[in-house]
């Protein structure tokens, strides 16, 4: 899977997060979503089912914005 497929993917989940018109164009800090543990958790879910992949949180957590999202998952689905 190309880089941009992953972030077309990943831009489609993030947006159903989006809150009071957040827009997902350029990149995004999660931090600015303001998604509670409970949207947290279920984003990693649906990014975790989207690529076939079990995620630690606490690895995902090292993510701070779109692009290391998209880096992040890159290289898991290169390995």
């Amino acid at each position: 899977m190309t880089r941009n497929e992953i972030e077309v993917h990943v831009r489609d989940i993030l947006a159903s997060y989006t809150k009071g018109g957040l827009s997902v164009e350029g990149d995004v800090v999660l931090a600015e979503l303001e998604l509670d543990s409970v949207d947290y958790l279920e984003m990693i879910l649906r990014i975790e089912e989207k690529f076939d992949q079990e995620i630690e949180v606490a690895e995902f957590e090292r993510c701070k914005t779109l692009s290391e999202v998209i880096d992040f998952l890159g290289t898991r689905l290169a390995a």
